[in-house]
C-alpha cells in the first residue's frame, strides 16, 4: 500500500467507559508515536474521489465497507500484530498504544470481513491467528487484560483492568470461540476461564465498578449505573456467563435518582424515569451522544429483542439526533458521539438535552461513525445523511470515512480511530449480512437468558414517535 501525509495534530485516544462521575478510562498520559512504516500500510493520499453518490444503496455500502476494510488490512503493527489506536494524515501520526476493546472489535472486523467476502476462509485464520498469538503473551492481573498495551514493548501502558473495555474484548473472543472451535478453542477457553466479573461487580449497589488500580491495589470509586450506556455489553456476558445477579439488570438507572444534580428533572411512569425532548419521552444516556445508545448493537440485537424497551428507546435517541442536527441546529448532517476534533483534540460530542451530565456533550462535531451506528434501525435516513456528508465535505480517504467533521466550519479531522472504524465496519457488516454477529451473540451459552430479560422490559407501550424529520 501507498504513503501518504497527513495533519500536525497530537491526540490521545482515552478510551471507551463513561460512568455516572464523568471519569473516563485512563489513558495513557504520554505522547508516543510510531512511524508508519511500523504497520502493514499507509494510505498514500490524503484526498480521494469518494464513493459514487448515484451507486445503488447496496452497492455503495458495500464499497464503503470495502474501503474501511483497507483500514484494518493497514493499521496493525508488523511485529506484534496488534491494531494502532489512532492515525493523523498531514503529517503522519501513529499511535503507540492499543486497547483491549481494540483488539477486540479488530477481531470481530476479521470475521466481518470473512461474512462480506472481503477475505477468505484460510486469511481469517491466519489473521486471527497473528493477534491471539500476541494476546497469549500479554500481562494479565487475575486473568484480566490490562486496558491499555504499548505496541513495542507489549507491556502495560497504564496498570488499570477496565471494566467495559473487558465486556467488549472477553464478549470477541467468545464469538471467535464460537466460530473457530478446532482452531482458537482451546486457547479462547482458556482466557475465558481466567476471568470472572463477578469480582468487577459492586454487590451492594448492584452495578459493575468502573474498573480496578492495579499499581494501588484499589477498585474506582466510580460505576457504570445507567442503562442507556455502552457499558451494558458487560452486563450481558457477565449475565449469560451467570457470573451476576439477574437482579443487576433492574438495578441499572434509566435516569439518575432525583438526589443527583442532573440536565434535567425526570418524568416517572410506572417507576420508570424518562427525560423529555419536545413531546418525546426517553431514557437518557449519560452524555447523550449515539454510541451509548447503539454500540450494544454491533453484538445484541436490541431492536428485534427488546422492541418495547431498549430497542425503541434507541429508535427515538436516532430520532432526537436527526432533529436536534437538522431542524435546531441547522446542520448538513447528523450524528454525534465522541471522536476526535478536526484540531486533533479528542471531544465527547452528543445531544445535551438526553444526557444526564451537567456538564453537557457539545454538539459540534458530526462523526460518520455514529451516524452508521444507526442503520439497522433507519437505512434510509442513514444512507441520505451519508450522502449528504460525501456531498458536503472532504470527509472520504482510502481508508473510508474520517473521523469527522465541524459541520459549521466545514473542517474535517484526518483521523482514523480503531474504535470508530470498526463501528462502521462492524455496523454494515451486520445490516449487509442480516445480523451475522448479532446472531452469533445470541448463540453464547446463557445468552437466551439475557435475550429473555431484555425482552420483558417494555418502557414504550406506544412505539409511535410524534417527531417528524
Amino acid at each position: 500500500m501507498k504513503r501518504r501525509t497527513r495533519i500536525a495534530v497530537i491526540v490521545t485516544v482515552l478510551g471507551l467507559g463513561l460512568v455516572t462521575s464523568g471519569c473516563r478510562d485512563e489513558a495513557p498520559t504520554a505522547i508516543s508515536e510510531l512511524k508508519p512504516a511500523d504497520l502493514y500500510g499507509f494510505p498514500s493520499a490524503a484526498a480521494v474521489q469518494p464513493p459514487d453518490t448515484g451507486l445503488t444503496a447496496e452497492v455503495l455500502l458495500r464499497e464503503i465497507a470495502a474501503d474501511t476494510w483497507q483500514f484494518f488490512e493497514a493499521a496493525v503493527e508488523c511485529q506484534s500484530n496488534l491494531p494502532i489506536d489512532y492515525l493523523w494524515i498531514d503529517p503522519d501520526r501513529v499511535g503507540a498504544n492499543t486497547s483491549i476493546t481494540n483488539i477486540g472489535l479488530y477481531l470481530l472486523a476479521v470475521l466481518t470481513a470473512w461474512d462480506l467476502n472481503l477475505i477468505d476462509r484460510g486469511q481469517t485464520v491466519e489473521l486471527l491467528q497473528r493477534t491471539l498469538a500476541t494476546v497469549d503473551k500479554l500481562t494479565t492481573y487475575r486473568g484480566f487484560h490490562y486496558n491499555w498495551y504499548n505496541l513495542e514493548t507489549l507491556e502495560p501502558a497504564v496498570k488499570f483492568i477496565s471494566t467495559v473495555d473487558a465486556g467488549w474484548f472477553y464478549s470477541a473472543l467468545s464469538i471467535v470461540e464460537l466460530v473457530f472451535p478446532d482452531e482458537f478453542g482451546p486457547l479462547c477457553r482458556r482466557l475465558l476461564a481466567a476471568v470472572d466479573f463477578d469480582w468487577l461487580y459492586d454487590a451492594e449497589t448492584g452495578h459493575f465498578r468502573h474498573g480496578f488500580q492495579v499499581d494501588t491495589e484499589e477498585f474506582s470509586p466510580y460505576h457504570y449505573s445507567m442503562l442507556a450506556s455502552e457499558a451494558r455489553i458487560v452486563s450481558y456476558l457477565a449475565l449469560a456467563r451467570g457470573e451476576v445477579p439477574i437482579s443487576h439488570w433492574k438495578a441499572l438507572y434509566s435516569t439518575l435518582p432525583d438526589s443527583f444534580e442532573q440536565q434535567q428533572v425526570p418524568e416517572y411512569v410506572q417507576g420508570i424515569g424518562y427525560y423529555r425532548y419536545k413531546d418525546l419521552l426517553i431514557i437518557p444516556a449519560w452524555g447523550g451522544s449515539l454510541f451509548e445508545y447503539l454500540m450494544p448493537n454491533l453484538l445484541m440485537d436490541e431492536r428485534a429483542q427488546a422492541p418495547y424497551g431498549l430497542g425503541e428507546n434507541n429508535r427515538r435517541a436516532i430520532e432526537v439526533h436527526i432533529d436536534y442536527a437538522l431542524n435546531e441546529m441547522g446542520y448538513t448532517a447528523w450524528g454525534m458521539s465522541p471522536s476526535t476534533a478536526p484540531e486533533g483534540n479528542y471531544g465527547e460530542f452528543g445531544v445535551p438535552l438526553i444526557g444526564s451530565r451537567i456538564a453537557c456533550y457539545s454538539p459540534t462535531i458530526v462523526s460518520p461513525h455514529a451516524a452508521l451506528l444507526a442503520i439497522n434501525y433507519m437505512p434510509e435516513a442513514v444512507i441520505s445523511n451519508i450522502k449528504r456528508l460525501l456531498a458536503s465535505y472532504p470527509i472520504y480517504g482510502e481508508f473510508g470515512f474520517y473521523d469527522c467533521v465541524d459541520p459549521i466550519s466545514g473542517a474535517v479531522g484526518r483521523a482514523y480511530l480503531t474504535l470508530d472504524q470498526a463501528m462502521i465496519f462492524l455496523s454494515l457488516g451486520n445490516y449487509l449480512t442480516d445480523q451475522v454477529l448479532p446472531g452469533r451473540f445470541r448463540s453464547l451459552r446463557g445468552m437466551d437468558l439475557v435475550s429473555d430479560l431484555v425482552s420483558k422490559d417494555n418502557f414504550f407501550p406506544k412505539r409511535n414517535s410524534p417527531l417528524k424529520n
